[in-house]
């Protein structure tokens, strides 16, 4: 057993100390230790909670969204490419946009955007919601929760009906 200095204060501790009698502060192999579980921790809550909830938070566009008197917002120049890439529904719920669920590459159509309603009141409960009507791939229209369908859907980014 010999004497070391503190990380922190640079006093004098025994080299067994847990932390710093004088200030407080953990060993380096005990921060170490702390600092790596946190980690794990953080990486296994990650992966149960969704597995591409980080790609959805890094690649989600920060749009301005404006409603005027017609449906749709200008449309894009011709000249863009018109490769296709899932892009989250998140500001591109418009009229005429098509919807897919599901992970990575493999998507299934849901349906389409055919209106929306801010004051929806929900059958049975009353509840007032934001809502969607979206005519589903079986033809039946049904409404749905707007803040399911931004976080839940996807879009192409080719979708003629996108600014």
């Amino acid at each position: 057993m010999g004497l070391i200095k503190c990380h922190e204060c640079g006093k004098e501790i025994s080299s067994q100390a847990d932390k710093c009698p004088h200030c407080g502060a953990m060993g380096k192999s005990q921060a170490l230790i702390y600092g790596w579980a946190f980690v794990i921790l953080a990486l296994i809550l990650l992966y149960a909670f969704g597995g591409n909830v980080l790609d959805r938070l890094l690649s989600t566009p920060t749009v301005t969204v404006s409603r005027d008197s017609s449906d749709h917002p200008p449309k894009k120049p011709s000249s863009e490419s018109k490769a296709s890439e899932w892009i989250p529904a998140a500001a591109h719920v418009w009229k005429g946009v098509k919807l897919y669920y599901g992970k990575g590459a493999d998507k299934t159509y849901m349906g389409e955007v055919v209106d929306w309603d801010e004051n929806y009141q929900v059958p049975y409960t009353n509840e007032k919601i934001r809502a969607v009507l979206v005519r589903m791939n079986n033809g039946a229209l049904e409404w749905k929760d707007r803040k399911k369908v931004i976080w839940a859907c996807f879009i192409k980014s080719n979708d003629p009906a996108l600014p």
